[in-house]
């Protein structure tokens, strides 16, 4: 399996007004996931709040790129990734959440 990469980014049609912050736009990371020649897709979205930014979500889906070359299918991916054995410990759950979304389309 090979993974791949791009940011977007999102305008809103009105900026989202919460107490801390004016937000009118977001970057989001879309991950590719490919096996054989069938792709999968996840995504996730920037956050001040939680520390992501676009930057840090490709950083993080490269990781897990990384990982998902040593299972033979999306399958056993998907089935590490439920176990916590693939993307787990300090990653952040948007990417886990992406990661699940490319597998699943995967699978």
């Amino acid at each position: 399996m090979k993974a791949a990469t791009r940011t977007v980014r999102l305008d809103l049609t009105e900026p989202l007004r919460i107490s801390r912050s004016v937000m009118a736009s977001r970057d989001a990371v879309w991950l590719s996931v490919e096996h054989g020649d069938v792709t999968g897709h996840g995504e996730a979205v920037s956050s001040v709040y939680h520390g992501l930014d676009a930057a840090t979500l490709r950083r993080r889906f490269a990781d897990a790129a990384r990982e998902l070359g040593r299972y033979p299918d999306p399958a056993a991916a998907l089935e590490s990734l439920r176990a916590g054995e693939l993307a787990g410990g300090a990653t952040p759950p948007a990417v886990r959440a992406a990661v699940e979304a490319a597998l699943l389309d995967l699978v």
